[in-house]
């Protein structure tokens, strides 16, 4: 890890920011020391290489948004769903093929960006975002129409 990123995650941590900027760092996986600033509200890990996103993501119980896109991210972990204030979560430009079916629990959640993944599948979770949330969907291997009938249909 280059020195710059480390005295921006210190001074972060020393300052308790509430928000952490760690984009375009070309990041293969997040530092543990940003696990440990619970205070957070913001985190902006996009334009990395990430290809997992750990479990410790769900000890970030104060995060409000969380901008993940333009990375490698393959799956998300269950632990995503305990984010429970997070209303901004964003996830465009990745590899997730499916989402976790935790994803549903996050009711605060006001905006989900998911465009250009490999999705194919919904879980049946999702749809209790639908009424109250704002979700993109495009450029993923099935239409967003095939996206929501997988979801449905999973449901009955």
């Amino acid at each position: 890890m280059n020195k710059n990123i480390n005295e921006v995650i210190e001074r972060a941590f020393e300052n308790k920011s509430n928000a952490l900027y760690l984009n375009d760092f070309d990041l293969e996986t997040i530092p543990e020391k940003v696990f440990k600033m619970s205070w957070l509200r913001v985190l902006n890990l996009s334009w990395n290489r990430l290809e997992t996103l750990p479990p410790e993501i769900g000890e970030l119980k104060e995060l409000k948004k969380l901008d993940l896109s333009e990375n490698n991210l393959k799956a998300l972990p269950p632990q995503i769903g305990q984010l429970k204030k997070l209303k901004e979560l964003c996830l465009i430009h990745n590899q997730l093929t499916t989402l976790p079916e935790e994803i549903g629990g996050l009711s605060a959640l006001r905006m989900l960006w998911i465009s250009s993944n490999k999705l194919i599948f919904l879980p049946t979770e999702i749809l209790q975002l639908i009424r109250k949330n704002q979700i993109y969907l495009s450029d993923n291997p099935y239409s967003p129409e095939e996206l929501w009938k997988t979801a449905w249909m999973g449901r009955r």
